[in-house]
């Protein structure tokens, strides 16, 4: 039956209209809560990323105040993914800088001018750069050295940054003076005693740069960098027993890095205790079987102490050197040169024109 057919029923026109309204009453009641929920996870959200940027800036200061450059420009980058502030975006662009990551510097310092404009601090963080890639023309000293003489409040940073440009256009004598000015305002900068105690070690000054190691060790006895340069200065210097000492600690602490290894297999050969050395030897050429410095060592080792080879070629130990030699591709045997040839015996050249491939 339909409606058609019975005309005198009545029609209930609201009755649907009204089931709706009853259904949607809770769905309306919602929303509210729901927009509330979805506002306080969106704050929620912003609030973390802040923190999590907070975190970041922390722990690039700390880096900072360390020296490590290269951790705080990784941090201060990821902290320029939430904050965009031009406080943020030059610190970015001078931790590159000292971090020695020109073409980034170059491009934050960009950044920096077109988003606040060629400020006075943007203007002589773009003159440290130049001075820093060794680009110390007389009208870029005659500006910073200005700014030295007046105590600017970043001339720690104007030192830091030419002290740089001197060692690395080889102005020794330019870099000392730096040094010795910022050892002035800061006498306990270990980056400082370490940079004056290279300069002086190559102005062979001994005494001055074993000073200054020492003092850079004693400020500071964790600081790796600083015991390793010592360690390499005293076997130099032809103290290995002295040298032993750091390079043992050091291998406490780094197992695995190849200087302090080869640091410490050299001096162990200069002990007389080659067999410790050869073990040393050959525990970096498992890490890295062409490791230039260390396949140099062991063929010195075997140079000297006249094995098995001597019996099959009657020229020594020069096939296990020789040996030794092929392990290197073709670009290294090239890096290893005149240190080679000074090194093999008379008749190496005979073994090699037998062993090698034409």
């Amino acid at each position: 039956m339909t409606l058609l057919s019975h005309p005198d029923r009545p029609v209930e026109r609201g009755a649907p209209s009204a089931k709706r309204s009853v259904l949607s009453a809770p769905r309306s009641a919602l929303l509210p809560g729901l927009c509330l929920l979805a506002i306080a996870t969106f704050g929620a959200y912003l609030l973390g990323r802040h923190v999590w940027a907070g975190y970041h800036w922390r722990a690039a200061q700390t880096a900072l105040a360390q020296n490590n450059f290269v951790q705080a420009q990784a941090h201060l980058k990821r902290c320029l993914e939430v904050r965009h502030d031009p406080e943020t975006q030059f610190l970015v662009a001078r931790t590159a800088r000292r971090a020695g990551d020109y073409d980034e510097a170059v491009q934050r310092l960009g950044d920096c001018e077109r988003l606040q404009g060629r400020t006075p601090a943007v203007a002589l963080e773009q003159v440290l750069l130049r001075a820093q890639r060794g680009d110390l023309t007389a009208d870029v000293e005659g500006q910073l050295w200005a700014l030295v003489q007046q105590n600017h409040r970043h001339s720690l940073l104007i030192l830091e940054a030419m002290a740089q440009g001197y060692i690395y256009t080889y102005r020794l004598r330019s870099g000392l003076a730096c040094l010795e000015r910022w050892l002035q305002q800061q006498p306990d900068s270990i980056q400082a005693l370490l940079w004056r105690a290279q300069l002086c070690q190559s102005l062979q000054s001994y005494d001055e740069a074993h000073n200054d190691y020492c003092r850079a060790v004693a400020l500071d006895p964790a600081h790796d960098k600083a015991r390793l340069q010592l360690a390499v200065f005293l076997a130099f210097s032809g103290r290995p027993d002295q040298a032993v000492e750091h390079f043992e600690r050091l291998r406490q602490r780094q197992a695995q890095n190849p200087q302090v290894l080869l640091g410490l297999a050299r001096c162990r050969d200069s002990q007389g205790r080659t067999n410790e050395a050869e073990q040393l030897l050959d525990a970096l050429l498992g890490q890295n079987p062409q490791d230039i410095s260390a396949l140099r060592e062991r063929g010195k080792i075997a140079l000297h102490a006249g094995r098995e080879a001597k019996q099959r070629t009657g020229c020594g130990n020069a096939w296990l050197w020789i040996t030794m030699i092929k392990r290197l591709s073709t670009s290294s045997r090239c890096a290893l040169g005149s240190a080679a040839r000074k090194k093999r015996p008379r008749c190496i050249g005979r073994v090699w024109n037998k062993s090698m491939p034409t």
